[in-house]
Protein backbone atom coordinates (compact mmCIF):
# COMPACT_ATOMS: atom_id res chain seq x y z
CA UNK A 1 0.00 0.00 0.00
CA UNK A 2 1.62 3.20 -1.21
CA UNK A 3 2.45 5.83 1.40
CA UNK A 4 1.77 3.53 4.34
CA UNK A 5 3.91 4.52 7.33
CA UNK A 6 4.13 3.48 10.96
CA UNK A 7 2.15 6.56 11.90
CA UNK A 8 -0.54 5.76 9.35
CA UNK A 9 -0.81 2.18 10.62
CA UNK A 10 -1.16 3.48 14.17
CA UNK A 11 -3.96 5.81 13.05
CA UNK A 12 -5.80 2.86 11.50
CA UNK A 13 -5.33 0.80 14.67
CA UNK A 14 -6.56 3.62 16.88
CA UNK A 15 -9.63 4.09 14.70
CA UNK A 16 -10.34 0.35 14.75
CA UNK A 17 -10.07 0.13 18.53
CA UNK A 18 -12.33 3.14 19.02
CA UNK A 19 -14.92 1.77 16.58
CA UNK A 20 -14.88 -1.71 18.11
CA UNK A 21 -15.17 -0.31 21.64
CA UNK A 22 -18.26 1.67 20.65
CA UNK A 23 -19.95 -1.56 19.50
CA UNK A 24 -18.87 -4.17 22.05
CA UNK A 25 -17.63 -2.15 25.00
CA UNK A 26 -19.18 -1.10 28.26
CA UNK A 27 -19.35 2.50 29.40
CA UNK A 28 -16.73 3.59 31.92
CA UNK A 29 -16.27 6.82 33.82
CA UNK A 30 -12.78 8.18 33.19
CA UNK A 31 -10.78 9.80 35.99
CA UNK A 32 -7.34 11.40 35.78
CA UNK A 33 -5.65 12.01 39.16
CA UNK A 34 -4.53 15.61 39.66
CA UNK A 35 -2.86 15.11 43.03
CA UNK A 36 -2.22 12.59 45.77
CA UNK A 37 -5.74 12.65 47.21
CA UNK A 38 -8.78 10.49 46.52
CA UNK A 39 -8.91 9.50 42.84
CA UNK A 40 -12.62 9.01 42.21
CA UNK A 41 -13.85 12.56 42.81
CA UNK A 42 -15.65 15.09 40.58
CA UNK A 43 -12.45 17.15 40.28
CA UNK A 44 -10.73 14.26 38.45
CA UNK A 45 -13.69 13.27 36.26
CA UNK A 46 -13.15 13.59 32.49
CA UNK A 47 -16.30 12.00 31.11
CA UNK A 48 -17.36 8.57 29.87
CA UNK A 49 -15.62 6.27 27.42
CA UNK A 50 -16.51 2.86 25.94
CA UNK A 51 -14.09 -0.01 26.53
CA UNK A 52 -14.03 -3.78 26.28
CA UNK A 53 -11.64 -5.55 28.65
CA UNK A 54 -10.75 -9.22 28.29
CA UNK A 55 -7.54 -11.22 28.89
CA UNK A 56 -8.24 -13.46 25.88
CA UNK A 57 -8.92 -10.87 23.18
CA UNK A 58 -7.29 -12.06 19.95
CA UNK A 59 -5.32 -9.01 18.87
CA UNK A 60 -3.24 -9.08 15.69
CA UNK A 61 -0.22 -8.06 17.79
CA UNK A 62 -0.53 -9.44 21.29
CA UNK A 63 2.96 -9.36 22.76
CA UNK A 64 3.25 -6.16 24.81
CA UNK A 65 5.40 -6.18 27.95
CA UNK A 66 3.57 -7.58 30.94
CA UNK A 67 4.12 -8.11 34.66
CA UNK A 68 2.20 -9.91 37.36
CA UNK A 69 -1.17 -11.47 36.61
CA UNK A 70 -3.48 -8.48 36.97
CA UNK A 71 -2.87 -7.11 33.48
CA UNK A 72 -5.61 -7.28 30.87
CA UNK A 73 -5.96 -6.11 27.28
CA UNK A 74 -8.42 -3.36 26.48
CA UNK A 75 -10.29 -2.47 23.32
CA UNK A 76 -10.46 1.30 23.75
CA UNK A 77 -9.57 4.47 21.87
CA UNK A 78 -5.87 4.95 22.75
CA UNK A 79 -5.98 8.63 21.80
CA UNK A 80 -8.56 9.40 24.50
CA UNK A 81 -6.60 8.02 27.45
CA UNK A 82 -3.15 8.11 28.95
CA UNK A 83 -1.22 5.93 31.42
CA UNK A 84 -2.45 6.50 34.95
CA UNK A 85 -6.09 7.16 34.00
CA UNK A 86 -8.73 5.22 35.92
CA UNK A 87 -11.72 3.56 34.25
CA UNK A 88 -14.60 3.04 36.68
CA UNK A 89 -17.38 0.72 35.52
CA UNK A 90 -20.54 -0.61 37.09
CA UNK A 91 -18.74 -3.60 38.61
CA UNK A 92 -15.01 -3.12 38.03
CA UNK A 93 -12.33 -0.47 38.15
CA UNK A 94 -9.13 -0.47 36.10
CA UNK A 95 -6.16 1.81 35.65
CA UNK A 96 -4.35 2.30 32.36
CA UNK A 97 -0.89 0.78 32.69
CA UNK A 98 0.64 1.17 29.25
CA UNK A 99 -0.11 2.48 25.75
CA UNK A 100 2.56 1.11 23.42
CA UNK A 101 2.84 1.71 19.66
CA UNK A 102 1.09 -0.95 17.57
CA UNK A 103 0.21 -2.89 20.73
CA UNK A 104 -3.01 -3.32 22.67
CA UNK A 105 -3.62 -1.04 25.62
CA UNK A 106 -2.78 -2.68 28.93
CA UNK A 107 -4.99 -2.06 31.94
CA UNK A 108 -4.78 -3.37 35.50
CA UNK A 109 -7.83 -4.66 37.33
CA UNK A 110 -8.00 -3.08 40.77
CA UNK A 111 -9.57 -5.17 43.50
CA UNK A 112 -8.97 -2.88 46.47
CA UNK A 113 -8.24 0.68 47.55
CA UNK A 114 -5.03 1.56 49.39
CA UNK A 115 -3.56 4.54 51.16
CA UNK A 116 0.22 4.98 51.27
CA UNK A 117 2.24 6.53 54.08
CA UNK A 118 5.85 6.69 55.18
CA UNK A 119 7.24 6.85 58.67
CA UNK A 120 8.96 10.11 59.60
CA UNK A 121 12.01 9.80 61.86
CA UNK A 122 12.18 12.40 64.66
CA UNK A 123 15.05 14.86 64.21
CA UNK A 124 15.03 16.32 67.73
CA UNK A 125 18.44 16.38 69.43
CA UNK A 126 18.59 15.21 73.04
CA UNK A 127 16.23 13.05 75.03
CA UNK A 128 13.52 11.67 72.75
CA UNK A 129 10.07 10.39 73.64
CA UNK A 130 8.94 6.92 72.70
CA UNK A 131 10.22 6.26 69.19
CA UNK A 132 7.93 3.48 68.05
CA UNK A 133 5.63 3.84 65.06
CA UNK A 134 2.73 6.07 66.09
CA UNK A 135 0.00 7.40 63.81
CA UNK A 136 1.28 10.94 64.37
CA UNK A 137 4.69 10.02 62.89
CA UNK A 138 3.26 8.90 59.54
CA UNK A 139 3.26 11.22 56.52
CA UNK A 140 0.58 10.65 53.87
CA UNK A 141 1.77 10.03 50.29
CA UNK A 142 -1.37 8.74 48.54
CA UNK A 143 -4.94 8.63 49.86
CA UNK A 144 -7.52 6.06 48.72
CA UNK A 145 -6.06 4.95 45.37
CA UNK A 146 -7.58 1.89 43.65
CA UNK A 147 -4.87 -0.76 43.31
CA UNK A 148 -4.31 -4.40 42.50
CA UNK A 149 -3.60 -6.28 45.74
CA UNK A 150 -2.79 -9.94 45.08
CA UNK A 151 -1.46 -12.70 47.30
CA UNK A 152 2.03 -13.81 46.30
CA UNK A 153 2.65 -16.43 48.97
CA UNK A 154 3.70 -16.99 52.55
CA UNK A 155 6.99 -16.05 54.16
CA UNK A 156 8.81 -17.78 57.00
CA UNK A 157 7.19 -17.70 60.42
CA UNK A 158 7.71 -14.66 62.63
CA UNK A 159 10.95 -15.00 64.58
CA UNK A 160 9.36 -14.90 68.06
CA UNK A 161 9.89 -18.56 68.76
CA UNK A 162 6.27 -19.09 69.70
CA UNK A 163 4.46 -22.23 68.64
CA UNK A 164 1.45 -20.17 67.62
CA UNK A 165 3.42 -18.19 65.03
CA UNK A 166 1.88 -18.20 61.56
CA UNK A 167 3.61 -17.39 58.26
CA UNK A 168 3.41 -13.75 57.24
CA UNK A 169 1.33 -12.95 54.17
CA UNK A 170 3.27 -11.58 51.20
CA UNK A 171 1.39 -9.41 48.71
CA UNK A 172 2.07 -7.84 45.33
CA UNK A 173 0.50 -4.39 45.01
CA UNK A 174 0.27 -2.57 41.68
CA UNK A 175 -0.26 1.19 41.36
CA UNK A 176 -0.38 3.24 38.15
CA UNK A 177 2.42 5.14 36.44
CA UNK A 178 2.38 8.90 36.76
CA UNK A 179 1.58 9.06 40.47
CA UNK A 180 2.37 12.53 41.87
CA UNK A 181 5.01 11.14 44.22
CA UNK A 182 7.93 8.74 44.07
CA UNK A 183 7.26 5.87 46.45
CA UNK A 184 10.24 5.03 48.69
CA UNK A 185 10.98 1.52 49.93
CA UNK A 186 9.94 2.25 53.53
CA UNK A 187 6.24 2.86 52.86
CA UNK A 188 3.25 1.48 54.74
CA UNK A 189 0.14 0.56 52.73
CA UNK A 190 -3.32 0.30 54.29
CA UNK A 191 -6.21 -1.53 52.62
CA UNK A 192 -9.87 -0.55 52.84
CA UNK A 193 -10.51 -3.10 55.59
CA UNK A 194 -7.65 -1.79 57.70
CA UNK A 195 -4.99 -4.41 56.96
CA UNK A 196 -1.55 -2.85 56.81
CA UNK A 197 1.49 -3.90 54.80
CA UNK A 198 5.09 -2.77 54.95
CA UNK A 199 6.90 -2.55 51.61
CA UNK A 200 9.99 -4.69 51.15
CA UNK A 201 10.70 -3.63 47.60
CA UNK A 202 9.31 -0.92 45.31
CA UNK A 203 9.88 -1.27 41.57
CA UNK A 204 9.05 1.58 39.19
CA UNK A 205 8.84 1.00 35.44
CA UNK A 206 6.88 2.55 32.59
CA UNK A 207 4.11 0.10 33.53
CA UNK A 208 3.74 1.64 36.97
CA UNK A 209 4.68 0.67 40.51
CA UNK A 210 5.06 -2.96 41.57
CA UNK A 211 5.37 -3.28 45.32
CA UNK A 212 6.27 -6.43 47.24
CA UNK A 213 4.89 -6.05 50.76
CA UNK A 214 4.39 -8.08 53.93
CA UNK A 215 1.45 -7.88 56.29
CA UNK A 216 2.12 -5.98 59.50
CA UNK A 217 1.57 -8.28 62.48
CA UNK A 218 0.60 -6.40 65.66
Amino acid sequence: MSGLTGSTVQDYINYGYAKAASFIGETYSQYRPQGSGIVVTPANYLGTIPAYVDPMVNFPADNPRQYGKALLKAVIDPTAIRPGDYLVGANRTYFVSSIQPLQPVLVVYTNDVVSVERSETPQTVGTLPYGGERKSTFVSILTSWPASVLLKGKKAKNPTGLGSDTPQTEMEILLPPGTPAILPDDIILTQTGGKRYVAENVELSDLGFRIRATEVIT
